[in-house]
């Protein structure tokens, strides 16, 4: 809708649930360290071959199955993993984590994962991938990446978050609230995290009837 302000008209109404903008106050203390150091990491990995992450069948997948899956004990601990990565959460049952598996880890690219990096490094932008200044031209005709002006979006929008989200933390989504201009509402579910919009056990009280209510009639 940013690129194509033709499609506002095409949408009556856009539900996000904790929506990725800006990454500037993003908490995960790994990801903060490693941050800086974006571009030498995506070399290497781009060198040895490496161009998904927690890709399914593959290492990811593996993974999971391997550390999280086998006892009630490792899917506790994969918990604690999550906590660390999205935030905490009183809202996830260890024992539905290997149903999780079969939908969950189906990864995404490296580049994705180096587009947040650059976004949090950035500060309080949204902008497009960075391939560097001769990659920028080529692919933009600019020497840095475009910004996403999120004022272009006029369809109407509804904003769900979660108060415990380290991911997409309070502060980011107060950013995009500002640059919204046509946001209908929004709530903050003080005790959710991340995962919790799609994996909580009371999501369905907390979240989805709310999200059926607000969808339009057909």
């Amino acid at each position: 809708m940013v690129k194509h302000p033709e499609l506002n008209e095409k949408i009556e109404i856009m539900i996000a649930l904790a929506p990725l903008s800006s990454f500037a106050h993003f908490t995960t203390g790994l990801f903060r360290f490693l941050s800086p150091f974006t571009n030498r990491i995506e070399d290497v990995l781009n060198a040895v071959g490496v161009h998904g992450w927690l890709d399914s069948y593959g290492f990811g997948d593996r993974f999971f199955k391997v550390v999280c899956e086998q006892t009630y004990f490792q899917a506790r601990y994969c918990k604690n993993w999550f906590r660390e990565v999205v935030g905490p959460s009183e809202n996830l049952d260890p024992a539905m984590i290997p149903l999780f598996d079969a939908n969950f880890l189906r990864g995404t690219s490296v580049k994705v994962i180096a587009q947040f990096a650059q976004n949090y490094n950035a500060g309080n932008v949204y902008q497009a991938y960075d391939f560097g200044r001769k990659g920028n031209l080529l692919h933009y005709g600019t020497i840095k990446p475009f910004e996403y002006d999120i004022t272009k979006i006029t369809a109407p929008v509804y904003v769900f978050s979660g108060g415990r989200d380290q991911l997409v933390t309070p502060m980011d989504v107060d950013w995009l609230l500002s640059k919204l201009m046509n946001m209908i509402g929004s709530e903050r579910i003080n005790d959710y995290s991340h995962l919790d919009f799609i994996w909580g056990i009371d999501v369905k009280e907390k979240l989805y009837g709310k999200v059926i209510a607000l969808l339009p009639l057909p």
